[in-house]
């Protein structure tokens, strides 16, 4: 009964989170004499941390906050790994994408490493991972909460009823893949954030896609970044002798790390 409690608190700050933070930036709009679009990106990631830290800090102590929400994964190998991965993604896109006339430093960083960071943290590291590995949920469900929801995210980018559900399908078996890179490699939070920032910046910089859909050319190379993804992290964890996703804990985890 107690970690199902907990596992409704962890959701309900989330939750709170993502989707309190409209109305924060409604109350603001409201409340403040000027107009606060331009800042709203950042008054929104702002609010997303503040929810999952006051809840895992006072649970499990402010001084390891860090190791608990992997802030503290080798930063270097995440980002070594993850420009190994997503070259298939920046030199397809380069070679068949012109290049975006419009591009400012700030808006390419904010649609690459900082929505990256923001959204890994919070769907993975923090829902996620609690969910996973604090709870006992099953990669199974805590995948599917979490992949349901940041697909849900994602939908605004789809024009039709088709697009959309492209989108949906699309980001929820990105959300999935991406959990379960996280976990095979260590839980190496960087290494997600990094293969987000990427994949994102190959979209962003060359004009492939106007949504996470895409067409068949640059999907072509998507598929090579997971599918390279893929054979390098199943190589690793044969040599390891084992695989941190098993039949074992598709559906329970009772090996958590209470």
């Amino acid at each position: 009964m107690k970690r199902q409690n907990n596992s409704i608190i962890v959701i309900l700050a989330f939750l709170l989170a993502v989707f309190g933070a409209k109305y924060i930036l409604r109350f603001l709009g409201e409340t403040l004499s000027y107009d606060i679009a331009e800042y709203a990106w950042i008054i929104r990631y702002v609010w997303w941390v503040i929810p999952p830290i006051l809840l895992v800090g006072s649970r499990y102590g402010f001084s390891k906050l860090a190791d608990e929400l992997r802030l503290s994964s080798c930063v270097t190998t995440g980002i070594r790994l993850a420009f190994i991965f997503t070259l298939p993604m920046l030199v397809g896109s380069a070679l068949t994408g012109d290049i975006h006339s419009d591009l400012t430093f700030i808006g390419v960083l904010k649609t690459t490493l900082i929505a990256a960071f923001m959204e890994e943290f919070i769907f993975r590291s923090f829902l996620f991972g609690q969910l996973f590995t604090r709870f006992e949920w099953g990669f199974i469900p805590a995948v599917l909460l979490n992949a349901v929801v940041f697909a849900w995210g994602h939908l605004s980018q789809g024009e039709s009823i088709g697009e959309m559900i492209g989108v949906f399908v699309v980001t929820l078996l990105g959300a999935a893949w991406f959990a379960w890179i996280y976990i095979e490699w260590d839980r190496n939070l960087w290494l997600i954030v990094f293969l987000h920032c990427l994949m994102n910046l190959s979209w962003t910089v060359f004009d492939v896609s106007e949504n996470a859909l895409g067409g068949w050319l640059p999907n072509i190379f998507r598929i090579l970044t997971i599918a390279i993804t893929v054979v390098v992290t199943i190589q690793r964890r044969k040599k390891l002798g084992s695989f941190a996703i098993n039949f074992k804990n598709l559906w329970i985890n009772k090996k958590t790390t209470l």
